[in-house]
């Protein structure tokens, strides 16, 4: 995994580097994803989709194996054992008050 922190004095908005377009984990595996960004000017607001829905809306038992970790340039997205249902295209939308960016991963589980 790459981390980058960094800051510039532009007014700018976000913009997403080093993320991955396609990952292939086995069953019952962890998966951690992260959504770096350069052009931070906060306050940053981060979001996660999986087949173009919010993570936050998906039912109980999918948001008991995830957890986001939101920082400074950065947030880290895992999922825990994973599953077949778990397979999709995962997001990471980053937004600040100049713009938003977007970058997506399809996650394959064979």
């Amino acid at each position: 995994m790459w981390r980058l922190v960094s800051s510039c004095s532009s007014q700018e908005s976000p913009k997403i580097i080093d993320f991955v377009p396609k990952i292939s984990q086995p069953i019952g595996s962890n998966l951690v994803l992260t959504c770096n960004v350069i052009n931070i000017q906060e306050p940053l607001q981060f979001d996660w989709h999986k087949n173009g829905q919010n993570i936050d809306k998906l039912s109980q038992i999918e948001r008991s194996r995830f957890s986001i970790d939101n920082r400074r340039g950065f947030s880290l997205f895992n999922l825990i054992d994973l599953n077949q249902n778990d397979s999709g295209n995962y997001t990471c939308v980053v937004r600040n008050s100049f713009g938003s960016a977007q970058q997506s991963t399809i996650l394959l589980i064979p």
